[in-house]
């Protein structure tokens, strides 16, 4: 159901909220984010400088727009993939439309110790004589971290259908860092 967004211009200046994991991309910064109002928003950020992090808050200096349908016949229709996740609006901006208004402390602790682990299997790797191939693939099956796998050994995974097998495996480590955060939380 397509909610009643007639004036976009109106969220100019908005507070936004980071409601999913932040997916990076070279300078490129994509999530779904929450105004106020309850609307929810595809926004794709260009900064190399920003530390953003899920349930962070920002102002946006720019207005959103209405999603346009790319696909052709027979392609995938990224409006309609978002529409049925109820996301009806696209900000792309460049760091200078931000301010970071408040940080999450609980999701930073999150990540700090996700990011630990990470970087820690990520030198025991590199300390091995891996090829970036293999340190890739060993990356997304135990980590679920798919930005140094190839692109074209990700393309196998979605054909032979198998490529929930990488985000599965990123949910295990996500599980063992909840249970670290839990019982090293209240020391």
């Amino acid at each position: 159901k397509l909610p009643n967004i007639s004036n976009t211009y109106a969220l100019r200046g908005s507070s936004v909220k980071i409601c999913s994991e932040i997916k990076r991309r070279g300078n490129k910064l994509a999530f779904v984010g929450g105004f106020s109002n309850g609307e929810k928003v595809q926004v794709s950020i260009y900064s190399s400088l920003l530390d953003l992090e899920r349930g962070d808050v920002i102002k946006v200096n720019k207005s959103p727009s209405k999603l346009k349908s790319r696909a052709l016949p027979g392609e995938f229709d990224y409006k309609l993939y978002l529409e049925n996740k109820g996301i009806f609006l696209n900000l792309s901006i460049n760091d200078k439309n931000i301010e970071v208004v408040s940080e999450s402390v609980m999701w930073r602790r999150w990540y700090s110790i996700r990011k630990g682990i990470r970087i820690y299997f990520d030198s025991k790797l590199s300390a091995g004589n891996l090829s970036q191939n293999s340190k890739g693939l060993i990356q997304s099956l135990v980590l679920g971290n798919r930005t140094d796998l190839d692109d074209e050994q990700y393309k196998q995974f979605q054909q032979s259908g198998i490529v929930h097998v990488l985000a599965v495996s990123g949910l295990h480590v996500g599980f063992i860092s909840l249970m670290i955060t839990y019982v090293f939380g209240f020391l």
